[in-house]
């Protein structure tokens, strides 16, 4: 268990507080005696043509038919070296090997498959199997006509038969709306309307509304699971085929750069972490207000009654952490898991540019924001 206030290595800032009691809430940064975190290097960039899953590794994983996603950083599908250092850890998983893997290989060399989070398992037709969302956020769409828009495959399980993704065998394609969206660049699974079906969230932080004409205010689409859900093999986001949206709320914003799950407020549903790394509007300061890129992190509570658009420029959020640092890129990264041992679950949020140094320091921060009930 890490006490409150600290991490295991190094130091935090951690937030319990600092609510400024408006509605919605805002979560304001206070000046804290705790010592900054600072982050190995943020500065890598995974792009990867390949998803791998390994099936079963272990045991009695096995007999419980359980898949892990490995991404393939720049993998163009063949077999890679191996050796000392190849694999860490208490297992080691030979990616040469072909026994016990599946592997869903993208359809061009750019089409970045796998871009560090953008693999997700869940079962979303709700058949008791484990399906796959794999994002390729820089595929061209519809006849290569979108460029960058990116797309998104789920693939229906049992996960046991090798793919082409762009051969048209996902059971599911998602197609982001427009050139430059970069759907996919994200990929989430989880219950968030409560219904007891996983759900399939996907982020485009590329994302242009009509709302404001700068670009990039970014979005993250969620589709309903249901035991119907393979019924449409082709969603075109041109024509708003979706059940909730979250949209950023200013140009720039790239609202679903990163976002996670979580029960953060403890009423039992699960929550959507989202953040927006170069939105900039102060806490109190309206829609349009000094952009100085402080990022923000959202919180929107998961529910039956989850419905609709919900554009952040309206402050329809639940929660909003607002960066401290220009620049800092604060959302960059997001978590959510029980960091302190209480049994409710904390949001860790990252700043790749922010540390002790204001003036543009990459060592990053990492500040962790505990769970409650009031959250």
């Amino acid at each position: 268990m890490i006490p409150r206030g600290s991490v295991a290595s190094g130091q935090a800032r951690a937030s319990a507080g600092g609510l400024d009691r408006r509605s919605p809430p805002y979560l304001r940064w206070a000046q804290m005696s705790h010592p900054a975190l600072r982050s190995a290097p943020a500065a890598a960039f995974l792009a990867a043509a390949l998803v791998i899953l390994a099936a079963g590794c272990g045991g009695d994983n096995a007999d419980r038919g359980t898949a892990t996603p490995l991404g393939s950083p720049g993998s163009t599908g063949s077999p890679g070296p191996t050796g000392p250092g190849a694999a860490a850890g208490r297992e080691r998983i030979d990616l040469a090997a072909e026994d016990g893997l599946t592997r869903y290989v993208g359809q061009g060399p750019t089409d970045l498959v796998n871009v560090s989070s953008s693999v997700a398992l869940g079962d979303f037709n709700d058949d008791g199997d484990p399906d796959a969302l794999i994002g390729a956020p820089q595929a061209d769409g519809p006849g290569d006509s979108r460029e960058d828009a990116g797309e998104a495959y789920v693939i229906f399980g049992p996960l046991d038969e090798s793919r082409g993704l762009g051969a048209g065998e996902a059971d599911v394609t998602i197609l982001g709306a427009a050139a430059g969206d970069g759907l996919g660049f994200t990929a989430l699974a989880g219950d968030i309307n409560d219904d007891g079906v996983d759900d399939v969230l996907v982020g485009a932080p590329g994302v242009t509304a009509g709302f404001d004409p700068r670009s990039d205010q970014g979005r993250v689409y969620v589709f309903f699971g249901s035991k119907e859900f393979g019924a449409d093999p082709e969603r075109d986001l041109a024509e708003d085929v979706y059940d909730v949206t979250v949209t950023g709320a200013e140009g720039f914003s790239r609202l679903g750069h990163a976002m996670d799950m979580g029960d953060v407020n403890g009423d039992g549903t699960q929550d959507l972490v989202v953040g927006a790394p170069f939105a900039g509007r102060k806490p109190g300061t309206p829609p349009g207000g000094e952009r100085t890129a402080l990022g923000e992190v959202y919180v929107i509570y998961g529910g039956d009654g989850l419905s609709g658009e919900k554009n952040m420029a309206r402050d329809e959020f639940d929660v909003l952490l607002s960066g401290e640092i220009a620049f800092a890129q604060f959302g960059a990264s997001v978590g959510v898991g029980d960091v302190n041992g209480d049994g409710a679950e904390d949001i860790v949020a990252g700043a790749y540019r922010g540390g002790a140094d204001p003036q543009g320091s990459t060592s990053g921060l990492a500040y962790v924001f505990f769970g409650r009930s009031d959250f």
